[in-house]
């Protein structure tokens, strides 16, 4: 059904000011359609931001396709500074209490727009423990 509703949204306003395309996104990631995934990315014209590239990655990730999920993490990486922190704080337990979001929200490539990212989706990443370490373990062979 939320599936459902973000096309419908999609339809009707293809601009998206409601932000439906990333939750699809996260959708499609999660019940592993690489060829709806793939679609909507290039319908938004390989838009690169962290709420498409997380999913992405994860998507590739989980099907056993790891140098695609790489190189997703790789742009990831290239457009927001603190994805190594933000994974690093992950894996080592640090968490992401200490965040303070301004009064505007989060920021556009920020650690803010991961973890708001990964706590609104959480039906994505809730078992993705061993992926946020290999990511990590990515990021740091990027460095």
């Amino acid at each position: 059904m939320a599936k459902n509703a973000c096309l419908e949204i999609l339809d009707l306003n293809n601009d998206d000011n409601l932000g439906a395309r990333f939750i699809l996104m996260h959708i499609y990631a999660y019940f592993e359609d690489e060829k709806s995934a793939f679609k909507l990315f290039e319908r938004y014209d390989c838009q690169k931001s962290t709420q498409f590239l997380l999913p992405l990655s994860t998507l590739y990730y989980k099907l056993g396709k790891t140098r695609k999920a790489a190189a997703y993490i790789k742009e990831l990486v290239n457009i927001n500074k603190d994805t190594h922190d933000f994974f690093n704080r992950l894996v080592i337990g640090e968490g992401l209490s200490d965040l303070e979001f301004g009064m505007y929200g989060y920021r556009a490539n920020s650690i803010e727009e991961l973890a708001i990212d990964v706590t609104d989706n959480k039906f994505l990443f809730v078992n993705c423990g061993v992926y946020f370490k290999w990511v990590l373990k990515a990021i740091k062979s990027i460095d």
